[in-house]
């Protein structure tokens, strides 16, 4: 029996357009946190955030962008913004009569809009992680165990084991988790606490 869907989740140091392109294509929902870099909030040469990148909406159907005040912006031409990273700019010649362009943008040829050829797969995974869903996906991927494992061998100096064999290996990492335990348990309830648990 197949698996018809699967969920994958992850950090934002892995975010490649490309990857989240690629993992919809083969069925796979990604739920990862888009690194500050790629958010549209922050435009370049735009005065107003009325005017930041996220106000633009794309109409698929018609294959155009919908500027804040209305206006529609259809497709100019292609672009490559570089090896691997293709797609199109999107213009409105009623960008130069616009009363609201000082607003909008600095450029002295107006506003356009570039969209990746991977952005459609980029725009559902950012609606996808406004859901309930998505929240809760990245509150869950923050607790699972690549904390501890980074906080034993940065905060415990344990980047690598001592000693050699299976058995002596399980030791030294039993004897790591339990100190790592200790500290967690001082943390969240305190010394007072943990000792009368042990008095118990």
């Amino acid at each position: 029996m197949g698996v018809e869907a699967l969920d994958v989740l992850s950090d934002k140091g892995f975010y490649v357009e490309q990857d989240v392109f690629d993992c919809e294509t083969n069925g796979i929902r990604v739920f990862m946190p888009i690194p500050d870099a790629f958010n549209p909030y922050k435009s370049v040469g735009v005065p107003e955030p009325k005017f930041y990148s996220d106000r633009f909406v794309y109409d698929a159907a018609k294959d155009v962008y919908v500027c804040p005040i209305g206006k529609e912006m259809p497709f100019w031409k292609g672009s490559n913004r570089g090896k691997g990273f293709d797609g199109r700019l999107y213009r409105s010649r009623l960008c130069d009569s616009c009363l609201v362009r000082g607003k909008c943008t600095r450029n002295k040829r107006g506003r356009y809009m570039f969209r990746g050829e991977y952005d459609g797969a980029v725009d559902r995974l950012r609606a996808r992680l406004e859901t309930s869903e998505g929240k809760e996906k990245c509150r869950l991927r923050r607790t699972i165990v690549e904390h501890p494992f980074g906080t034993i061998k940065r905060a415990f100096n344990q980047g690598y084991l001592l000693l050699k064999g299976f058995r002596k290996v399980k030791g030294e990492v039993g004897f790591t988790m339990l100190a790592y335990n200790m500290r967690r348990v001082i943390n969240i309830f305190g010394v007072e606490a943990l000792v009368s648990l042990v008095k118990k």
